[in-house]
């Protein structure tokens, strides 16, 4: 969990979008988020003019067990929780192109920015690839093991707060939700693989 002021203005939270260019600190900041699998869960204004600070009290609960008597375990797919479609060699990609970003950040030079762009792009066609072949193996084996598509909404379900429909609507009823599901499931592009 990360908490604090990040002072963003330029990010649209509802679309995940950046109204800057890609050398602006929000922008890095967004793609922080998205390469380490990150929600962000407060969507309105936290400024406030009452009381003796400018910002309203964000409250949540996390429920957590602790297991003080293990060892610590090193984890090779990084030190987040990653997700079932990421292997190790998307972790991999991941990482290089986090270290590109870095490296171009410290020199500034136009080398280095081509450099993380490539890598930046292979990425994000690695992840987009990496995710629609899970979602297809899911598709494929749901036909005769329902329990794997169960597992797969249930982690859908987890990790994000909601389900859009092809308009961007959010699908708050159980059979809209199913519904978008179903459509996902059966669309063309899943099936033929693009």
């Amino acid at each position: 969990m990360i908490l604090g002021d990040f002072n963003f203005p330029e990010i649209d939270w509802s679309t995940w979008t950046v109204y800057r260019n890609e050398t602006h600190p929000a922008f890095s900041f967004v793609e922080y988020l998205r390469d380490n699998f990150l929600n962000q869960h407060v969507q309105g204004v936290t400024s406030s003019k009452l009381g003796a600070s400018d910002h309203i009290s964000i409250i949540c609960e996390i429920p957590c067990v602790v297991n003080k008597d293990r060892e610590p375990s090193v984890i090779l797919r990084g030190d987040v929780k990653t997700p079932k479609w990421m292997d190790l060699l998307l972790c991999k990609k991941v990482k290089k192109k986090y270290h590109a970003w870095k490296r171009y950040t410290y020199s500034r030079s136009y080398r280095d920015y081509q450099s993380y762009c490539k890598k930046r792009n292979s990425t994000t066609k690695a992840i987009r690839f990496s995710k629609k072949k899970y979602q297809k193996g899911v598709a494929e084996s749901s036909k005769t093991h329902q329990k794997s598509f169960w597992s797969f909404v249930k982690g859908e379900t987890k990790s994000r707060s909601d389900l859009r429909d092809k308009n961007g609507n959010i699908a708050t009823e159980i059979k809209d939700k199913a519904n978008i599901l179903n459509d996902f499931f059966a669309s063309d592009s899943l099936q033929e693989g693009g």
